[in-house]
């Protein structure tokens, strides 16, 4: 069996939908063309000249210009952003389409006051329809290019201006007009490029390419059918030139926004190295309290409880491993496990001063990654500043639960507390030990998901603190930036 490269299998496709669009005019001509207009009416026009008016151009210009005024405004937006590099996710990609509707609105709206003008319709949204397929990909670029069908043939329906032009159902109108149904396969044809080119795609090359590509299947699929040639081939003369030009204005677009965005991810690259060197520093700087009592415990209980002793000297070389060879991220479930080494170390010092409770209703997220010692340093900010100085000792209470679109984690103890005025996380002074850690946390979050994934405090000196903080259901709410300096630094290690 032969096997086709990516290249190989898009041009297959492509010459598969050609078909399909040239059979499909072809039988609009054979039916509705012939019965409806030629032997009903009699009306056939002169055959086809070429004439190129500038005027015509002008107007069809004019007709682009919101689409054009609207795509320069979305470009500057995230979910558009993200859809030039191939980045987005199912949330930024919802918002691109709703982008695109209400620019697609905005377009009709602008045909509606034109036909009430007398002026008619210079082009049929092929720079919208091209777009969108290239941005969101072929089955989206179809669904927009069936509503512009409908759309604009009701319109089409509505404003019959030739005399002789025969009462009709809206249905036989929508098939006659092949130029409308045209870019549904064309569509097909240029969202396919996204999964087979890749961002080859936004080549300059290539968008020219699909832009007259487009044009020129439009007008000749609607040639084979239609009752008008001259009229469709003068507006064949002026959109082959206006579209490939609207191609090229995009492609300058994208070119400036990608060089924009590539100044941010250089600064957001130094950001991450001073993060990772954090953190690097978060894992060497081990309580070295935690570790002498810990050893201190384990000594005293070798000769009286010897199984116990090992199952700590396990734990704690469970604790140092996790540390040592974590990478950036580690699913839920070995943060987890590592608190609980971490607590079942600080259980057998405190005796029966410390009292753990869990509640975990998000069992269904336990393989979430998470960044590498995001809660390890709570609990243990919780022991040591919390249950440890109140001379009863305390419970120290672990929730995790789920909302729509995160993961919250609960860390609560019963302890001394604090007054939080005090813990001032963003504050250019050195902290206090208590707050080193969670210095770095919230930083981390910060910088991975952005403001809104900031550590919150609660507490009240005498009765206790909780910090709460929320990790996004996987890497899709990592900032991009982010999300690609990570990506490479990866690449690099391995």
């Amino acid at each position: 069996m032969i096997r086709l490269s990516a290249r190989q299998s898009y041009l297959v496709q492509s010459l598969f939908w050609v078909l399909a669009l040239f059979c499909a005019a072809s039988g609009v001509n054979l039916y509705f063309i012939n019965k409806l207009v030629i032997f009903e009416t009699g009306v056939w026009l002169p055959p086809l000249s070429f004439r190129f008016q500038f005027d015509a151009l002008i107007l069809s210009l004019k007709e682009q210009l919101m689409p054009i005024l609207g795509l320069i405004a979305l470009s500057f937006t995230k979910p558009f952003r993200l859809a030039l590099t191939d980045q987005g996710d199912r949330r930024s990609t919802r918002w691109l389409i709703v982008q695109l509707i209400m620019l697609y609105l905005i377009y009709l709206l602008q045909q509606i006051w034109l036909e009430y003008q007398g002026i008619g319709l210079a082009n049929h949204a092929t720079f919208i329809l091209l777009v969108t397929s290239l941005l969101l990909g072929a089955h989206t670029g179809m669904i927009f290019s069936g509503i512009n069908m409908l759309a604009l043939g009701l319109i089409y329906h509505i404003f019959q201006i030739l005399p002789m032009y025969p009462e009709t159902s809206i249905v036989k109108t929508l098939f006659s007009e092949t130029h409308l149904f045209a870019p549904i396969f064309l569509t097909a044809i240029v969202g396919s490029s996204k999964d087979f080119l890749g961002q080859q795609r936004f080549s300059l090359f290539s968008l020219i390419f699909f832009a007259m590509f487009a044009e020129s299947m439009i007008s000749l699929s609607t040639l084979i059918s239609t009752w008008a040639p001259p009229y469709f081939f003068e507006r064949f003369t002026h959109n082959i030139v206006l579209t490939p030009l609207l191609s090229l204005m995009f492609w300058g677009l994208r070119r400036f926004q990608i060089e924009r965005q590539s100044g941010k991810l250089q600064l957001t690259q130094q950001e991450l190295a001073l993060v990772q060197a954090e953190l690097k520093a978060l894992r060497a700087q081990i309580n070295p309290h935690f570790l002498l009592n810990s050893l201190s415990v384990i000594h005293h209980l070798i000769r009286t409880q010897p199984e116990q002793a090992r199952e700590l000297v396990l734990d704690l070389s469970d604790v140092f491993q996790r540390t040592l060879r974590a990478g950036d991220f580690v699913p839920l479930r070995e943060e987890l496990e590592l608190v609980k080494s971490y607590l079942s170390l600080e259980q057998a010092r405190l005796t029966k001063r410390l009292d753990v409770h869990w509640s975990n209703l998000a069992e269904d997220k336990l393989e979430l990654l998470v960044p590498t010692l995001i809660l390890q340093p709570i609990v243990e900010n919780a022991v040591q500043h919390g249950v440890v100085p109140k001379p009863e000792g305390g419970i120290i209470s672990i929730l995790i639960k789920q909302n729509a679109q995160d993961v919250l984690i609960e860390v609560a103890d019963n302890g001394v507390g604090f007054d939080v005025t005090e813990l001032e996380l963003n504050a250019k002074l050195i902290p206090t030990g208590a707050s080193l850690g969670l210095k770095n946390i919230d930083y981390r979050l910060r910088l991975l998901y952005g403001d809104a994934y900031k550590l919150v405090f609660q507490s009240t000196v005498g009765v206790g603190t909780s910090v709460l903080l929320r990790i996004p259901f996987g890497a899709i709410g990592i900032r991009h930036g982010v999300r690609h300096a990570l990506t490479k630094d990866q690449e690099a290690r391995t």
